[in-house]
């Protein structure tokens, strides 16, 4: 069966995503589409304890908050 997704964000807002997903089975299409939401949700947020005096780069933060930072690091 084949399966056809698609997750994007808009560059001037990265703070949500959109995602599509399809294929022939519309109770897989459903279920696929509930999985990955359930494992996109459970990502970890910014939310860590203060950091020390160190200069931080801006990849780093910004992939901590990033989406597509965060699916990246997911494959």
């Amino acid at each position: 069966m084949m399966v056809q997704m698609r997750i994007e964000t808009d560059p001037a807002d990265r703070t949500q995503l959109r995602m599509t997903v399809s294929s022939g089975d519309p109770t897989l299409t459903f279920e696929l589409k509930e999985f990955i939401k359930e494992q996109l949700v459970s990502i970890p947020t910014a939310t860590r304890p203060p950091a020390p005096e160190v200069a931080q780069p801006t990849s780093a933060v910004t992939s901590l908050t990033d989406p597509g930072a965060m699916l990246a690091g997911l494959l």
